[in-house]
């Protein structure tokens, strides 16, 4: 992996805790840092070869199936934000590692909500940014 990698690769993961924090204190994801993201990915495909790129393509794919299937079973189950987010980070990572940041992030907001209730806090109706989970599932797919 090349220096410009790295520095791509840097950016990528500094914008995702940026986003992981707007999410988390406005439950809102700003478009302006997903283009950001939209643009690493771009970016990142001038050093990749033809093969890699159509499994960045897969990823973007995949994420957005599985949204669109969610959505469909449980409408407003998530933000528009979060489905975008994760289009541009399933096209950064590429299928299976998006498929395996997906699943960090649902088991890793299940955490969240599970130690909020033993907590006897409030959590019925209450919206939780999925944000910050979706960008936790993706550095730890990254790094894995």
């Amino acid at each position: 992996m090349g220096k410009e990698m790295v520095f791509i690769d840097c950016i990528w993961i500094g914008l995702l805790c940026t986003i992981s924090y707007a999410d988390w204190k406005e439950k809102r994801i700003p478009d302006k840092l997903l283009l950001g993201v939209a643009v690493c990915s771009v970016v990142q495909m001038f050093f990749l070869g033809k093969e890699e790129i159509m499994l960045r393509f897969a990823g973007m794919g995949s994420s957005v199936f599985v949204f669109f299937l969610i959505l469909i079973a449980a409408p407003g189950a998530f933000g528009g934000g979060d489905v975008k987010l994760s289009a541009v980070n399933g096209l950064y990572l590429g299928a299976i590692p998006w498929m395996r940041s997906f699943g960090i992030a649902v088991i890793s907001a299940t955490i969240y909500i599970v130690y909020k209730m033993c907590r006897m806090q409030k959590i019925r109706g209450e919206e939780i940014a999925f944000g910050p989970f979706l960008c936790i599932g993706a550095i730890i797919s990254f790094f894995s």
